[in-house]
């Protein structure tokens, strides 16, 4: 009796994910289904059953029932919102701008379409890194169907949230980090190419004559991998890195980190560096403090390649050159996505992946302006 009653709930769950996807891919909003007797027939199954679904559906909010008329096909975009998952409390601080950026970005793109948007904010802080999410509003709404989509902005893609979305028929597009080539875990991705950020900028010091050249970063558990792209482009030219000059054991959120870590670096040897890499803005920031209070030349002494993100200004009194990443292109990226996918649209690749580009200071200065949350 038991194995009957699996068996059935199995059958029934699969065909409410048979119709919904039915309904996404060969339906437009208004349009009229055909009659339940028709629908039983075609699934081989019997009009309780169909009705029972029809039902299930109607709760989601994808089809309106209307006695004596029929089943028709609602508009998505007012009954199921877009969710976008921020995984970080901002009400703690020490958020990047970045992250708030895009989310702005794509909340934007989303309501400029007529779509509802819901948010959903996290309570971990940067210092702990992105996590699963752990907003219970958030898997109550999956719980009960409620999301068109899911833009995970900042959440860690592990497969026991993300297998509740699959269950549900719910598409995810996340922003997530790419190392030697390979994402995470999220089915539809958009990227940040780091991977291309240190080569490109440790050759930019190398063909400027500085051969002494320290690398400012951060990595979970201190995690020294990072630096493999950039020792490879070192080797070309015949310099091999020093430790000393190599720092990524503090959290940019942590209230100090970049100062700490620049002035070890600067103390590490008599020998100074002439070029930096720093892999943060935040940690610029506050390297900027010990830079100025060990009054160093900037450039003559120490030539600077930072880590941006366009629009954005990194308010120095000395030139750097910036290894620019637009949050608006990574918004529109991740967006473009994920509207393909909840639209059951071909989509031309999962990952799509975002390159960072060189900014020369004179550039800077003469194009880039703070740029407001949208």
């Amino acid at each position: 009796m038991r194995s009957k009653q699996l068996q059935s709930i199995s059958i029934h769950e699969q065909l409410i994910s048979t119709l919904r996807r039915e309904i996404l891919t060969k339906y437009k909003p208004g349009d009229r289904l055909d009659s339940i007797n028709k629908l039983a027939k075609r699934y081989s199954i019997s009009p309780l059953t169909l009705r029972i679904t029809l039902v299930a559906l109607s709760e989601e909010g994808l089809v309106d029932r209307r006695p004596g008329s029929g089943c028709y096909v609602t508009d998505p975009r007012q009954v199921k919102p877009v969710g976008i998952l921020l995984g970080h409390d901002i009400f703690k601080g020490h958020t990047s701008i970045f992250y708030l950026l895009v989310t702005g970005y794509v909340r934007k793109y989303f309501e400029d379409r007529g779509w509802r948007v819901r948010l959903y904010i996290g309570h971990s802080t940067p210092t702990q890194g992105p996590r699963a999410p752990d907003s219970v509003e958030f898997y109550e709404d999956v719980a009960a169907n409620r999301l068109s989509g899911v833009a995970a902005v900042l959440a860690n893609p592990e497969p026991k949230w993300l297998n509740q979305l699959q269950q549900k028929d719910i598409p995810v597009v996340g922003l997530d980090f790419m190392e030697r080539g390979e994402a995470h875990g999220y089915p539809y991705c958009v990227t940040l190419d780091y991977d291309r950020l240190l080569p490109t900028a440790t050759r930019y010091l190398l063909e400027k004559g500085r051969r002494q050249i320290a690398f400012l970063n951060w990595s979970q558990g201190g995690n020294s991998s990072w630096l493999e792209p950039a020792t490879t482009v070192l080797a070309e030219y015949g310099v091999a890195p020093r430790d000393g000059w190599v720092r990524g054991n503090l959290h940019p959120g942590q209230i100090g980190a970049g100062w700490e870590m620049f002035r070890e670096i600067w103390s590490a040897y008599d020998e100074k560096p002439d070029g930096i890499v720093i892999v943060d803005d935040l940690l610029f920031n506050e390297a900027k403090a010990a830079i100025l209070e060990l009054k160093i030349r900037v450039p003559e002494d120490l030539l600077i390649v930072s880590h941006a993100n366009k629009g954005i200004n990194l308010a120095s009194p000395f030139p750097v050159t910036r290894m620019e990443y637009d949050p608006l292109a990574v918004a529109h990226a991740l967006s473009e996505m994920l509207d393909r996918v909840m639209s059951r649209e071909p989509v031309p690749s999962h990952q799509v992946a975002i390159k960072s580009t060189l900014v020369l200071p004179a550039a800077t200065a003469a194009t880039h302006r703070t740029a407001p949350v949208p």
